[in-house]
């Protein structure tokens, strides 16, 4: 009988360890993702994201909505940072940038140099959010104010027309 109730309590211990660890383990993707940026992006685990071709290489940070990118292409390097609705670009040792935003919900945009049908290999990993935060050394013209300066007042016509 003290045979029999040992048993039992070790198949407890053992059942109730493999219980445990099986529902206390979140499921992650550990495997490498290969696809677009934009197809990273969907699948809500922070990425980081590389790519090569003869022309450049790049890496790219993913986490949402936000991305970070950093091109090496003909000599130089060159950044942008998506967060929320606006893209900044800039190239390393320059002082100045630009800023583009976009209203929510109205179409997809992207900057140029960064291919969102280029095939990026991926993978999960963990950074801070100051990734996607802009350097303090550069200065981003935004490109929707100085567009509003640039458009003409054209005069209005009358609602009946």
């Amino acid at each position: 009988m003290n045979k029999l109730v040992l048993v039992v309590i070790i198949l407890a211990i053992v059942g109730g360890g493999a219980w445990y660890f099986t529902r206390s383990k979140p499921v992650t993707k550990t495997e490498e993702f290969s696809g677009t940026l934009a197809q990273a992006m969907k699948l809500g685990v922070p990425m980081k994201c590389e790519w090569q071709t003869s022309e450049g290489s790049g890496e790219s940070f993913v986490k949402g909505e936000d991305m970070y990118v950093k091109t090496m292409m003909s000599g130089k390097t060159g950044y942008m940072v998506k967060k929320g609705d606006c893209i900044n670009t800039w190239e390393e040792g320059k002082t100045q940038g630009v800023k583009i935003c976009q209203e929510p919900d109205s179409g997809s945009y992207q900057a140029e140099g960064v291919d969102l049908n280029l095939q990026y290999k991926c993978r999960p990993d963990i950074f801070t959010g100051d990734r996607f935060e802009l350097p303090a050394g550069v200065q981003f013209t935004d490109m929707g104010e100085m567009m509003k300066g640039l458009t003409p007042n054209l005069p209005q016509l009358p609602a009946d027309q």
